[in-house]
């Protein structure tokens, strides 16, 4: 073993093909055998090993062995499987153990260990247990290479679902997603060891975590069923101001569903889209027919102001001026998602805007043949106030009696009179 060179540690470490040098069945060399024995006696005496106390007990008599030729054989027993080297209480890699057995200030903290036996039994069941929890095999076959792959891909499978939770955050299942997760960072940084003795303890617990709840949610996230969440939630938000139009107990249903921590089991997602969809047609029933009410109602007036006699005085710009206002206002009323805003928008035109119509309709056509102004004076147009904008002042709120209510007859009468005196026409809405 003198004449090995530092350098081959690499190649030793990883070159596994050609020489057969270090198939498991391989008889051992003296030099691999006198260091087995080595480490089986500090085991036995419950000694702690380094690659430094290697290196320093085989330089020594009577083996009197170069450092570089204990490096190269303590690497042969590792490519080998026989040998685990530790940092930190950590199982190191084929990369971090070069790194080791090259840096002489890594000597004394890189701990050696004979490697433990596991049972093709124990390696076969980690390996359908991987099968199992990831929908994916294990390729590897040695018991700790099997068991550093399972490791590895559990920590690939924390980390996608830290990079899915600030998605998952704005969902009701996010604390149920939260706790998914941290119960798998549990079982990740373990000695390779406890993946093959304790899995019995564990996989039942994993795999209930990974299939009720995690792939369940990777499913939700990264598919459809979120899409389908984010439009019910717009949905609940925009369309509040419909929803005294709509079934009750349809809309706490769907609440319910929509605040659900398990919403994204099963069908839950798509029951609550069913629900959406029949609320939204309810609404949209509703809607249209408001509208068509409402559009409707602004035909009639505008077959009223066709009526006045001014009407037919109108040139033809002044003319298309009145005829885009009533389409305008058609317009605004298709384009209003709202059931109670169609109602207000109808209420505005009639009372005000229909009456300024007639106003304005009168100021364009005095002093045409007809009007009657003084000679030498220019005709004059009463401006016009609807109806329920004349204001009645009984003092009383509530009327009980024939005599209050001839009162009030009274005193409205006089209220519309006062009008009338003070130069308005009155516009009587129907």
């Amino acid at each position: 073993e003198r004449g090995l060179d530092e350098k081959k540690l690499q190649r030793i470490l990883t070159d596994r093909d050609g020489s057969g040098l270090f198939d498991p069945d391989e008889t051992l060399s003296e030099a691999e055998k006198e260091l087995m024995s080595y480490l089986q006696r500090k085991k036995h005496e419950a000694d702690r090993v380094t690659v430094k106390s290697v290196i320093d007990d085989f330089g020594r008599s009577p083996y009197g062995w170069w450092q570089a030729g204990s490096l190269c054989v303590l690497a042969k027993l590792v490519a080998r499987g026989k040998v685990d080297i530790k940092r930190d209480s950590d199982y190191l890699d084929s990369a971090g153990i070069l790194a080791a057995l090259r840096n002489t200030r890594e000597h004394g903290n890189a701990v050696v260990e004979l490697r433990t036996t596991f049972s093709m039994a124990a390696v076969q069941q980690l390996k359908r247990f991987h099968q199992e929890l990831f929908n994916e095999p294990n390729a590897k076959s040695d018991a700790k290479e099997v068991a550093l792959a399972f490791e590895a891909r559990l920590k690939e499978e924390v980390l996608e679902l830290e990079k899915i939770q600030s998605r998952a955050i704005r969902y009701p299942f996010s604390q149920k997603f939260d706790a998914a997760l941290q119960e798998l960072k549990k079982f990740t940084g373990k000695d390779y060891t406890f993946y093959l003795n304790e899995l019995t303890d564990f996989k039942d617990h994993l795999l209930e975590i990974q299939h009720d709840t995690v792939e369940p949610i990777k499913n939700f996230i990264n598919g459809p069923k979120r899409d389908i969440y984010d439009s019910i939630d717009r949905f609940l938000t925009e369309q509040e101001a419909n929803f005294s139009h709509v079934n009750e107990q349809k809309l706490a249903d769907l609440r319910k569903l929509m605040a659900s921590e398990d919403l994204f089991k099963n069908n839950n997602a798509l029951d609550a889209k069913k629900l959406k969809e029949e609320l939204q047609g309810s609404i949209e029933t509703v809607l249209e027919d408001e509208k068509q009410k409402a559009l409707e109602e602004i035909e009639r007036k505008r077959e009223e102001f066709q009526e006045y006699p001014e009407y037919s005085r109108l040139e033809e710009g002044q003319y298309r001026e009145f005829e885009a206002s009533f389409e305008q206002k058609k317009e605004f009323l298709e384009g209003i998602k709202f059931v109670f805003r169609v109602r207000e928008a109808l209420e505005e035109f009639k009372n005000k805007e229909f009456p300024d119509m007639i106003q304005r309709l009168q100021d364009l056509t005095k002093g045409h043949k007809g009007d009657t102004g003084r000679v030498g004076q220019p005709p004059t147009t009463k401006s016009i106030i609807p109806l329920d904008q004349v204001k009645v002042m009984t003092g009383k709120k509530l009327l009980t009696t024939e005599e209050e209510v001839d009162e009030y007859l009274r005193a409205y009468r006089e209220a519309l009179i006062d009008q009338l005196k003070d130069g308005k026409n009155i516009y009587v809405s129907d």
